[in-house]
């Protein structure tokens, strides 16, 4: 299920198992591998969702390996 998202730059969050899908407001998703249910639900109820993401999932390639959808 989307959660949509109030961010200046993402539209909506996915999370199936460990796998976060990213919808950005441009039209393009990525996954994400390896991320728990904790950190997505940090996420998607931070104050700032763009700088969670940045901070949680995205600075760490190596843990969060992630692969352009559309």
């Amino acid at each position: 299920m989307w959660h949509d998202v109030k961010s200046s730059n993402i539209a909506a969050l996915k999370h199936d198992d460990s796998t976060l899908t990213v919808r950005f407001l441009n039209g393009t998703s990525y996954t994400y591998a390896n991320v728990t249910a904790n950190a997505f639900n940090d996420l998607k109820n931070a104050g700032s969702v763009g700088r969670a993401f940045h901070s949680l999932i995205k600075s760490k390639p190596a843990e969060h390996p992630f692969t352009r959808v559309n």
